[in-house]
């Protein structure tokens, strides 16, 4: 088993990548927001091509968020665990 600093120091490399994630969150929060954005002036002015492929960018980056979502969610009960055995 590994000793108490190593567990913090991984704890706390652990809690900046998850602070990256968070980050890269709201950039396809951002992302999703032009592109639906996109997909409006596309159909509404006619550009039904420029609208599907926005479309499909759209559910992508939809996709791209919830795999995010469950990497923070993960990577918080792991960060969490650490900690614990730190305490110990």
């Amino acid at each position: 088993m590994m000793d108490k600093a190593l567990l913090k120091k991984e704890a706390l490399m652990q809690k900046k990548c998850w602070d990256n994630l968070r980050k890269w969150l709201l950039y396809a929060l951002v992302a999703s927001s032009i592109l639906a954005a996109c997909v409006y002036l596309a159909f509404s002015r006619g550009i039904v091509v420029a609208g599907v492929i926005s479309v499909v960018l759209l559910v992508a980056d939809v996709i791209w968020m919830f795999v995010i979502l469950s990497s923070l969610r993960h990577g918080r009960a792991n960060i969490e665990k650490l900690l614990k055995l730190c305490e110990q």
